[in-house]
């Protein structure tokens, strides 16, 4: 799906979507019930330039909120495609979220199969029912089971408080690697 130059590369909103997936499904994309993964080796192929531009949508039942990643890109699949975030820029009332994004920077991704996080004896993935760039089993994720209120579902920490979204939608844009004046 592309719009106004963005492709987006994953939705999770409040249908049945499974997300508790192995690593292969994540490396290459799934979809199904208005929810689509485009998959992390893609990603990685149309950024490892390191010019890519990450848009973050999602929705509370009431609100709407974008935040934008400059310098966005994965590493490749050697290292467990490790996600690079630089500056984040959002609305001043999501402050609390956009501080808890750059968490992730430089956290390999886990699946229900392989287990990257840093959590000790725990698979991030498994406890939460989806693959994620988790460090610790805490902070935010955009995938998930949209009906569920707990932390099996998509939830982002806002500040230090736990929030349930019912959409989520990471799109990317490649930006221009020389800029003409």
């Amino acid at each position: 799906m592309s719009t106004g130059g963005w492709l987006i590369f994953s939705v999770a909103n409040d249908g049945d979507m499974d997300w508790n997936r192995g690593m292969k499904d994540y490396m290459y994309g799934f979809r199904g019930d208005g929810a689509t993964w485009l998959g992390l080796e893609p990603v990685y192929q149309l950024c490892k330039e390191k010019n890519c531009e990450l848009r973050l949508k999602f929705s509370e039942y009431d609100k709407n909120y974008v935040a934008y990643v400059d310098n966005f890109y994965l590493e490749d699949g050697s290292t467990g495609y490790v996600i690079r975030l630089s500056s984040v820029r959002g609305p001043d009332e999501a402050q609390g979220f956009v501080h808890n994004i750059l968490h992730h920077d430089g956290a390999r991704f886990s699946a229900n199969d392989t287990d990257n996080d840093e959590s000790y004896g725990e698979n991030c993935a498994n406890t939460h029912k989806s693959g994620w760039w988790y460090r610790e089993c805490y902070t935010f994720k955009f995938i998930g089971d949209g009906k569920r209120r707990d932390h099996t579902g998509m939830n982002i920490y806002w500040g230090r408080n736990l929030k349930n979204i019912h959409y989520a939608e990471m799109a990317l844009r490649v930006q221009p690697k020389y800029k003409i004046e």
